[in-house]
C-alpha cells in the first residue's frame, strides 16, 4: 500500500527555482515530483510504496541523494558541498 511523504528542502547555492525528486527505475533516474522555490524553501508532498533512495536535482544537474520515508522532515544543505553540509531535522 502507498504511504505519504512530506518534506521541506532549504538549499543554498541552488541554481534555478525548481528542484526535481527522482527515483531510480530500471537503472535510470525518473522524475516523480518537483517543487517550486517559495520563500527560500522547496516543499515536497506525495506518495511512495517503500522507503528508498531518491535524488534531488536542479535544472543544472546539481544533485543530492536522500532517503524518502514517512517522517516529515526538513533537509538543509549547501549544493556546493552536499556531503559535508547535509542535515536532517524531523518536523
Amino acid at each position: 500500500s502507498k504511504k505519504n511523504y512530506a518534506f521541506t528542502v532549504e538549499a543554498s547555492h541552488v541554481e534555478g527555482d525548481v528542484l526535481y525528486l527522482e527515483a531510480l527505475r530500471d537503472r535510470t533516474w525518473v522524475i516523480v515530483d518537483s517543487a517550486q522555490l517559495e520563500n527560500g524553501k522547496f516543499n515536497f508532498e506525495g506518495t511512495f510504496i517503500t522507503p528508498d533512495f531518491y535524488q534531488l536535482r536542479s535544472r543544472t544537474n546539481q544533485y543530492a541523494i536522500i532517503i524518502v520515508d514517512e517522517s516529515p522532515s526538513t533537509l538543509t544543505f549547501d549544493f556546493s558541498d552536499v556531503v559535508n553540509t547535509m542535515s536532517v531535522s524531523q518536523s
